[in-house]
Order: C-alpha cells, then sequence, then structure tokens
C-alpha cells in the first residue's frame, strides 16, 4: 500500500484491551472502513471483559483468540504454511506485542501493511525513543520473520492520538478518538474531583518502589487535592488491576467515594451526569484524552520515583514533558526530599 491511511481499505483488527479496541473503533470510523475483520485477544486478566463489553456497546463483530502457549504455538506453524488472505492492512493494538501482529498474518495479503494503533500513553514514549518493555529477543525475531516473508515491514506505521510527536524513521497519521466520545459536558453541572488510579504493580516495578511507598505517596496525593480543593467530593477510580485495602483507608481518611468502573474511564466521566471539577492522575493515558474531549478541564499529572539513575524514569519523563506541552500541570518529587511543591 503507497498510504497506510488510505480510506475504504479491508483490514484486519487485533486487539487485547478495552483501550485498544477504543482506538481501532475510532479507525475503522475515521477511515470509513465497512470490510473488516476484528479479532479480540482474550489473556485471563480483568481487563477481558472490559474489552469484550466495550465492543459489544461499540455493535463490533468478533472473534477471539484465547492467549496460550498452544495457540500460540499453533499461530506460528499456521504462519509457516503458504496462506493467502484477503485484507491488505492490519490494525495492531501493541507495538511491544509481537505476536499480535502474527495473529493477524494468516488474514493479509502479501505486502499488506501493517498499523499499529495506541495501548495507552507508552506510545508516548515509544515515538521519543525511551521506550524500553520489549519482547525477548528471539519471540520478536520469530514474529519479525514470518512478517517480512510476507513482505510485511513491523512497527513502521502507527495510527496515533499522539500524532503531533514526529520521529523521522515512522510514517505517523493522527487518529481522532474523540468521534466515539461524546462532549455533552458544557451543560453539565460541574462537581466532583476524579482521582484515577494506576496498575500499582506495574507502577512500582519500572520505577523500583516498593508497594508500600508507594501508597504513602498516594497519601500525599490525596493531600495535595485536599488543599486544592478542599470543598470538594473526591471520587477516586481504581485501576482494573488495583486491589489493596490501603487505599480503603486513604479514602475514607479524605472522605473520598472509591467508584469501582466496568469500562474506560473516559466512557465513565463521559457518561455521568456531571463534569468533573478537576482531573488527578499518575501519568494516566485516561488523564490525558479527557484533556483532549474536555480543554477546559482542570487536569494535574503527579510523578514520584526514588531514584534519578532509574533506567525507566526516563520513559515516565517524557511522558510528563508531553503532557505539559498538552497544557496538563504536572507535579512531580523525589521521595524521601523536599522537592515536592503542590
Amino acid at each position: 500500500m503507497s498510504d497506510p491511511f488510505e480510506l475504504h481499505t479491508p483490514s484486519v483488527f487485533v486487539v487485547g484491551s478495552p483501550f485498544q479496541a477504543l482506538c481501532a473503533i475510532a479507525a475503522i470510523k475515521n477511515l470509513e472502513i465497512t470490510d473488516y475483520y476484528f479479532i479480540a485477544v482474550l489473556s485471563g486478566n480483568t481487563r477481558d471483559a472490559q474489552l469484550l463489553m466495550c465492543l459489544k456497546k461499540k455493535r463490533i463483530n468478533y472473534c477471539i483468540f484465547e492467549l496460550n502457549k498452544i495457540n500460540l504455538l499453533l499461530n506460528v506453524f499456521r504462519n509457516l504454511l503458504p496462506l493467502q488472505g484477503k485484507y491488505e492492512r492490519a490494525f495492531i493494538g501493541e507495538f511491544s506485542a509481537s505476536f499480535m501482529l502474527g495473529v493477524a498474518l494468516p488474514y493479509l495479503k502479501k505486502h499488506a501493511c501493517a498499523v499499529y494503533v495506541d495501548d495507552g500513553n507508552a506510545m508516548v514514549s515509544f515515538l521519543n525513543d525511551t521506550f524500553r518493555s520489549w519482547d525477548k529477543k528471539s519471540t520478536q525475531w520469530v514474529y519479525d520473520t514470518l512478517s517480512e516473508g510476507k513482505g510485511i515491514i513491523p512497527r513502521k506505521h502507527f495510527y496515533t492520538i499522539y500524532s503531533d510527536i514526529q520521529n523521522d524513521k515512522y510514517l505517523i497519521g493522527h487518529n481522532d478518538i474523540s468521534i466515539l466520545l461524546e462532549n455533552t459536558h458544557y451543560d453539565k453541572e460541574e462537581k466532583n474531583i476524579v482521582f484515577i488510579g494506576t496498575a500499582v504493580r506495574s507502577y512500582c516495578s519500572q520505577l523500583e518502589i516498593s508497594e508500600d511507598s508507594f501508597y504513602q505517596q498516594i497519601n500525599k496525593v490525596f493531600d495535595l487535592i485536599r488543599r486544592r480543593y478542599p470543598d470538594d467530593h473526591i471520587v477516586y477510580v481504581p485501576h482494573s488491576n488495583e486491589a489493596n485495602n490501603y487505599i480503603k483507608l486513604l479514602c475514607d481518611n479524605y472522605k473520598a467515594e472509591i467508584i469501582f468502573v466496568d469500562t474506560m474511564v473516559e466512557e465513565y466521566v463521559m457518561e455521568s451526569p456531571w463534569r468533573p471539577k478537576a482531573i488527578v492522575g499518575l501519568c494516566s493515558t485516561a488523564l490525558f484524552n479527557l484533556k483532549q474531549i474536555i480543554p477546559i478541564l482542570p487536569t494535574i499529572n503527579v510523578l514520584f520515583y526514588e531514584r534519578e539513575d532509574c533506567p525507566r524514569l526516563k520513559k515516565y519523563k517524557s511522558i510528563c514533558t508531553y503532557y505539559q506541552n498538552n497544557q496538563i500541570e504536572c507535579i512531580e518529587w523525589k521521595i524521601n526530599s523536599n522537592g515536592c511543591k503542590y
């Protein structure tokens, strides 16, 4: 294909999370794709139900690929057969998971185009050349070899909400997800401070801090919110993978309400009968998305860490810089220092 973002091109989609699905469906709408095959990858975690709910709400017909060793092995064998698919383009939900393109390959023609949609703000660090969480080299080599054997180039084309980040190594198109989220919030009552939780184990692992230390810093974030908005109700929305009794104690202490949602935070906020007075998060993708959808929304991004030499801190700082450039207030501090300014 001469243009990876051409309208009306028959396409196959492979996604593994609710946000990947939202970005893929936006591509269907924006690029006016009527002939498509949609594959939902289920990995056995709490996001599977949210993914399927998202697809059902958007009325997308789909088939399921259950992620396990047997299915991955069968997929590799299938890709060794001389199969010729009917689709000219694949949209892939995660650039760092090589197997996802492998799932699409049997449905693609030779010399088809592989385009990657967003899997959260990991795309920011990738396009800024600070991304580190890759597959094992052997795994990536297998799927890259299978792709190139079919004349398909992996990790070259990106259809992203972060298209203002330019990198000459890639072809980048703009994906407007607001087409799927009606913005009727200007007429709604303004109330509540929404604090978006994060995937705690991932945050702690990548920034090399303990969970105890993490929740001590979350206490500081609640304190920050209460100082800024002393009379407003706080709504805390935990990440789907977050489960810790300490957060309940913190919410009780700050008179915050915990709301577990079975959909993406963006959809929860957009479907609420009120408009948030402000929104707070920890380098959250939803934080950025809601700021784009509701530009007048006061938005605060928080980053805390222990070590300046932590290998993945550069990734998080690149996200903070990008958010600042998009009118999101960023507050960061080093744990056990006096550098936090509210």
